[in-house]
C-alpha cells in the first residue's frame, strides 16, 4: 500500500508487525462499508457492479512494470524447491495424492501467462 499510494487511493499503514504466530498489517479506514456488509449483502445488483469498477480502476491505476513485488510463478517456484522436500499429508486436499517428483514436474510446466497484473488481497 505503500508503493500503491502513489497511483490510487489505499488505507494509510499505520503499523506492521510479526511474531512467531504470525504477520499483520494496520490501516487507516476508508469512506465506506465492506462489501459484503449486511447492507451490501442485501443490494447485490449495486454492490456487485460497484466492487467490478473499483477493481477495474484499481488494475488500470497501478503500473504493473514499477511494482516492487514479484509473485511470478517463476519466482514461487524456486522458493517451494527452496524449502525442500514437504510432506504431501501437509498439500492442498486435491494435490495429496501426487508424488514430491510428480508435483515438482507439474510446477516446472506452468501455463502461459496471459496478462500481467497487480496482486491483492480481498477486494471486499
Amino acid at each position: 500500500m505503500r508503493w500503491a499510494v502513489r497511483f490510487t487511493p489505499v488505507p494509510t499503514v499505520l503499523a506492521t508487525g510479526s511474531d512467531r504466530h504470525g504477520q499483520w498489517l494496520v490501516t487507516s479506514g476508508l469512506p465506506g462499508r465492506c462489501a459484503v456488509s449486511p447492507r451490501w449483502l442485501e443490494d447485490p445488483e449495486r454492490a456487485v457492479p460497484a466492487l467490478g469498477r473499483g477493481l477495474r480502476q484499481l488494475h488500470d491505476r497501478l503500473p504493473v512494470d514499477l511494482c516492487p513485488f514479484d509473485w511470478s510463478t517463476r519466482r514461487r517456484v524456486a522458493q517451494a524447491k527452496a524449502r525442500g522436500r514437504r510432506d504431501p499429508a501437509e498439500w492442498f486436499p486435491v494435490h495429496r495424492g501426487l508424488d514430491v517428483q510428480d508435483a515438482y514436474s507439474r510446477l516446472d510446466a506452468p501455463p502461459p501467462v496471459d496478462e500481467l497484473v497487480v496482486c491483492h488481497g480481498d477486494p471486499c
